[in-house]
């Protein structure tokens, strides 16, 4: 069963909220750092253009499904990212910061460190301060990008 907002479902809708493409642009922005190419990011700035639309429901012309279509290409060609020995003494850190509003939890950040052998070593998650939340929000109405810096910053602390 495929998820509601995925791009074959926008695709046969022929529309979407523009939550839906937000949600979309979020997710592809997360899988677009663990791949490298400048195809995949123009193809995203149209999706984050389509959200930004004025109408609650766009309507999807060809050109913007054959986006769709490419996007998903990109997906299903695209390797996952492996972690194992042959990283030498590399340790990553895995950051990821979300912004939903309405739940309990609206914006939230994170961290996982890793060490060269592939083993999680430590890491953190935590609800960004009412007050610093405020702040984003008097700059952005979807403080998506401000969440995902504020992990970066929180783990180089760290």
């Amino acid at each position: 069963m495929r998820s509601r907002g995925n791009p074959q479902d926008l695709i046969e809708r022929g529309g979407a909220t523009p939550k839906e493409l937000e949600r979309l642009h979020g997710r592809l922005i997360w899988f677009g750092s663990f791949i490298y190419g400048r195809m995949l990011n123009r193809l995203v700035k149209e999706v984050s253009n389509m959200a930004r639309s004025r109408g609650k429901l766009p309507a999807f012309d060809e050109g913007f499904r054959g986006v769709l279509r490419r996007l998903m290409a990109a997906v299903q060609d695209s390797k996952p990212v492996a972690i194992s020995r042959s990283l030498c003494h590399t340790w990553i850190i895995f950051t990821d910061g979300a912004y939903e509003p309405g739940s309990q939890q609206p914006a939230t950040f994170g961290a996982v460190l890793v060490s060269p052998s592939g083993t999680p070593i430590e890491m953190f998650g935590e609800q960004a301060p009412t007050t610093l939340l405020d702040d984003f929000l008097q700059e952005s109405q979807h403080p998506i990008y401000e969440m995902e810096v504020l992990s970066v910053v929180v783990a180089s602390w760290s």
